[in-house]
């Protein structure tokens, strides 16, 4: 959702945002341009809260899950290297 929001919605002409986890699908948002009509305000509002974040914020959130994932990528290698 946060590539929804951030990169997806400015990227297009038109979008439409659905919930279709039920039987039947509910339409939540649609946009063209700068036009903007929501239909489901409820989760809306909850899904921006959520996913429309700071993008420096999310920048930095990646930045140290790689760091994290290379600092037990060489553990691992120092751990399976044959000598």
């Amino acid at each position: 959702m946060i590539n929804f929001f951030n990169i997806y919605i400015p990227l297009v002409d038109e979008w439409i945002l659905t919930n279709n986890t039920q039987n039947h699908i509910n339409f939540i948002a649609r946009g063209a341009g700068s036009e903007l009509k929501i239909q489901d305000q409820l989760t809306w509002n909850a899904l921006k809260k959520d996913y429309h974040g700071d993008l420096e914020e999310l920048q930095k959130q990646v930045e140290l899950g790689l760091k994290k994932s290379y600092e037990k990528l060489m553990a691992f290698k120092k751990c399976t290297t044959f000598h």
